[in-house]
């Protein structure tokens, strides 16, 4: 199991098609001389249709399980069908997937109040919030104010914008990605400047990856021979690149925010290109498989459309899905995407293979709090079985917003 999570990533052990004999039903205990390595039954139709030993005379068994990943995704919505024939038709609630909720009211004086937050990190002991007036805040796990992680300016400790940030518990450092710039800008959880990491300037976004690396996304259009994925080390050197294949001829003449690959850490580090229906997940040491599919059909958005400003907005009420993305834990997945102006908001049960609709209109909700009445719930971040959502402010002398913390217990749901 370790040997499979370090090669084919954490998922695997969860993965819908794929079943771990850690009870040993497939042990035939024969006289086969192969059966004393691991094996990889292939399965249609209940019965084994091919067995692949991982033996030393068969060097590519694992390569060849790797391929069979990349050619199919883990996990397949679709989205077409969702639009054609609706949901379910029950509606979920919050206690249909958690048993209560915390509450963590963000305290800051009033005369450093809080934005709207953007993103949200959290570690074993420090919540981090970033706001849209580009301030990077620091909190404990009470929600009382430590400090506020670098300055915006020019000088060589100060960030000009910050396109994202990530955090290492760890190793107790706070990652500020200035694009603008092209450089990493790290601090200590505490505030203090700790150093700078410069970046080429062929890159559109970075994120953190396992350990001591990131990866940044180089798109043709900057200049490299193909779109990829460069992973560097904390001190901004280039160790690895992963080659993808555009679903759809993007041209190179052209920069604009529609042509930005998206990052997001669940568990496991995901990746999906513009105006590609597939997330790609990926292992600690580079390899790649297709981890989600949103199979849009005839409503997936046109290159042609989505990759122009002026025509993106003109078509904003046409029937095609426009900016879809997910969050996932356990075998629910959260999704988020507009059609004909509204804004969608689902839930994806992908054992049952079922859609609940939470929301569909102008101005996204969530899901139904049911436990205390109070505000509706959706996550803008999951860690593990662990999610967080932002809600306003309320029942507090504090004037900003209150993070929602729900443990996922699905298991002990219907």
């Amino acid at each position: 199991m370790k040997l499979l999570k370090h090669k084919l990533g954490d998922n695997i052990v969860n993965a819908p098609n794929v079943l771990l004999d850690v009870d040993g039903t497939f042990d035939k205990n024969g006289n086969n001389p192969n059966d004393i390595y691991p094996a990889i039954y292939n399965i249609s139709q209940n019965k084994v249709t091919d067995v692949n030993y991982m033996s030393p005379q068969n060097g590519m068994a694992m390569e060849d399980l790797k391929k069979q990943f990349e050619k199919e995704a883990v996990f397949k919505i679709d989205l077409e069908s969702y639009i054609k024939h609706g949901d379910c038709g029950r509606q979920i609630k919050l206690s249909d997937i958690t048993d209560s909720v915390t509450y963590i009211p963000l305290k800051t004086n009033y005369n450093l109040p809080i934005a709207e937050i953007q993103e949200v990190r959290t570690t074993d002991d420090f919540i981090f919030c970033l706001d849209t007036q580009q301030k990077l805040f620091c909190f404990n796990r009470n929600g009382d104010f430590i400090t506020l992680i670098g300055k915006r300016g020019e000088g060589p400790e100060e960030y000009i914008n910050i396109a994202d940030f990530d955090v290492d518990g760890r190793k107790g450092e706070v990652y500020l990605f200035d694009l603008q710039r092209h450089f990493i800008m790290v601090y200590t959880v505490d505030g203090r400047f700790s150093r700078r990491i410069k970046l080429p300037d062929n890159i559109l976004n970075i994120a953190k990856y396992y350990d001591s690396q990131f990866i940044a996304y180089a798109p043709e259009y900057l200049g490299n021979e193909r779109d990829k994925l460069i992973i560097f080390n904390d001190k901004g050197e280039e160790r690895d690149s992963i080659l993808f294949q555009q679903e759809e001829n993007i041209s190179n003449t052209k920069i604009d925010i529609f042509k930005m690959a998206t990052f997001t850490f669940q568990s496991h580090f995901l990746c999906r290109l513009p105006f590609s229906d597939i997330t790609y997940a990926l292992t600690p040491i580079g390899n790649q498989y297709k981890y989600v599919e949103f199979q849009q059909g005839k409503y997936k958005l046109p290159y042609e459309i989505g990759s122009n400003v002026e025509s993106y907005n003109e078509n904003l009420n046409s029937s095609y899905i426009f900016e879809p993305r997910f969050y996932k834990c356990q075998n629910l997945i959260f999704i988020n995407f507009f059609f004909k102006m509204n804004n969608y908001q689902l839930l994806y049960n992908s054992d049952k293979n079922v859609f609940f609709t939470v929301f569909k209109g102008k101005y996204p909700v969530g899901i139904e709090n049911d436990i205390d009445n109070g505000p509706p719930f959706w996550p803008v971040y999951i860690k593990g079985d662990r999610a967080v959502g932002i809600a306003t402010a309320f029942n507090s002398e504090y004037d900003n917003p209150v993070l929602q913390i729900i443990n996922i217990t699905l298991e002990n749901k219907e």
